[in-house]
Order: structure tokens, then C-alpha cells, then sequence
């Protein structure tokens, strides 16, 4: 999740290289602040513990010069969000485009013509016909619908977190104990 060595330390800040990747297999924000804990005292020998009241910063730059964007318990949850928005919205398009490539297409049928060669128009449909059809419709509508909001809610969190999709190097305030 951390990459050694560390990019910089120093008396008030470690910049850490991170992946995002792993970081986002973590449950809670929680969890991440106890893995960072952890990985502070161990390179550094419990000598540098986190600053609790200050942020953690981070950079989309590999080479971490420009630190502008909090790394916080917000946007931790936002990127959870997102992970779970996608999730259900690749399982949602999935099944709903099974469903319509499993049902058949409709056949139009052949038009009849009568002695003088003009058309015959088809019956009319009952209207037990064209009430399951609406239902059909609606039913399609609906689960369409459904799709689209979550679909929807992805890319609204992944708007919020582009720069959170790009994050290399995270600065951690620090203090010695």
C-alpha cells in the first residue's frame, strides 16, 4: 500500500508514496489511518507519530511537489461510494442487457392482400395484448430507469474524485513522540 523508502521526511511531514489501488480495498478511513500508523512506526521506529489535527494531503505528481487536496474521511467514503456505484451499476446494464437480447424480436408479418391486390390490414390486438405490452414497456422503463440513476450516481462521485483517481503521494504531518 506504501512504498519505501519514503519519498521526503521531515521534522513536520513524511511524504509517502501510496496505492491508490489498495488503499481502496480498505473498509473504513479507519482502517486507512491505522495502516498508516503502522507503517509510520515501522520505518520510523515509533520516533514520528501522525499529527491527529492536522490533514493528510495529497498530490497527483509523482515526484510530490504541489500538495493542495485533503485526503479525508469524506472523500475516503466518496471513493467507497463510487467503488459500490460501479459495481452495481456494471451488474444492473449487465442483466438488463441480457434481458433484452434474450427476448425475441418481434417478427412483422407478411402483409396480406385481398382479390383486387389492395392490403389487408392486420386485426387489432385485444386488449389483454396491448395491456401486457404496456406492462412490458413499463417494466423495461423501470428497470432502465434504475440503470441509468446508478449509472448516474458513478459519474457524479467519479466528477468529485477525479483528482482522488490520480493521487500518488501523500503527506502526513507528523510529530516526534
Amino acid at each position: 500500500m506504501f512504498s519505501r523508502p519514503h519519498n521526503r521526511s521531515t521534522v513536520s511531514y513524511v511524504d509517502v508514496s501510496v496505492d491508490l489501488a489498495q488503499v481502496r480495498t480498505l473498509d473504513t478511513f479507519h482502517s486507512f489511518l491505522e495502516a498508516l500508523d503502522g507503517e509510520l512506526t515501522s520505518v520510523y521506529d515509533g520516533k514520528l507519530v501522525r499529527a491527529a489535527a492536522e490533514p493528510i494531503l495529497y498530490s497527483s505528481f509523482a515526484d510530490g511537489d504541489a500538495f493542495a487536496n485533503e485526503l479525508s474521511e469524506r472523500a475516503f467514503n466518496l471513493l467507497q461510494e463510487y467503488d459500490a456505484s460501479h459495481a452495481q451499476a456494471t451488474e444492473l446494464r449487465g442483466a438488463y442487457e441480457a434481458m433484452m437480447a434474450a427476448r425475441p424480436v418481434p417478427v412483422k408479418p407478411e402483409p396480406k392482400f385481398d382479390e383486387n391486390g389492395e392490403e389487408i390490414p392486420p386485426p387489432p390486438k385485444s386488449k389483454k395484448v396491448l395491456r401486457e405490452e404496456a406492462e412490458q414497456r413499463k417494466r423495461d422503463t423501470e428497470q432502465l430507469r434504475a440503470v441509468l440513476t446508478v449509472e448516474h450516481r458513478e459519474t457524479c462521485a467519479s466528477i468529485k474524485l477525479k483528482n482522488v483517481f490520480n493521487a500518488k503521494v501523500i503527506r502526513v504531518p507528523v510529530a516526534r513522540n
